[in-house]
């Protein structure tokens, strides 16, 4: 949640090894910091606009721990604890290309007459990682995929594994 990253964010400002960064670490660090609590804010929105079945931030988002992806992908269990199929699961590694991504997906939704959309992508970087199904195999990845609903909200949005 937001508010326990401010209480890290705060911890990390006042340990000492944050104190010897140099002007300009510490400004492009705290705009980073302002551009993932914006896009978290987005995503969140978006997902509540979306109704109960909207799940990308919940269950994909960069706060879901390891932990949580792998009893998915052993059991079922989604981070948000329902039991549900044994798949792959993933997580993006930032909120903020999780954001990007939808984005791009409503682009192509808007310029195709607003049909409902699955849209597949490679980012051309390292987005996101998880397990595979039945295992404990990690894996990261640079592919994701985006499907939206009739009004071009987000359904789910979550990397893809190799």
């Amino acid at each position: 949640s937001v508010l326990v990253d401010a209480a890290r964010l705060q911890a990390v400002l006042a340990a000492d090894a944050f104190k010897s960064l140099d002007a300009a670490t510490t400004a492009r660090w705290a705009a980073e910091t302002a551009s993932w609590r914006a896009a978290t804010t987005e995503l969140a929105i978006m997902e509540l606009q979306a109704g109960s079945k909207s799940h990308p931030l919940l269950r994909h988002g960069d706060q879901v721990e390891l932990s949580q992806l792998q009893t998915r992908a052993l059991t079922g269990l989604t981070p948000d604890g329902i039991l549900g199929d044994i798949v792959n699961a993933t997580r993006w590694l930032d909120n903020s290309d999780m954001l990007s991504a939808i984005k791009q997906a409503q682009q192509i939704f808007a310029e195709t007459g607003g049909r409902s959309i699955k849209y597949v992508a490679d980012a051309g970087k390292v987005i996101g990682e998880g397990f595979y199904q039945n295992s404990t195999r990690y894996q990261q990845t640079s592919k994701f995929i985006i499907i939206l609903d009739a009004t071009g909200l987000p359904k789910t949005a979550y990397p893809i594994l190799p």
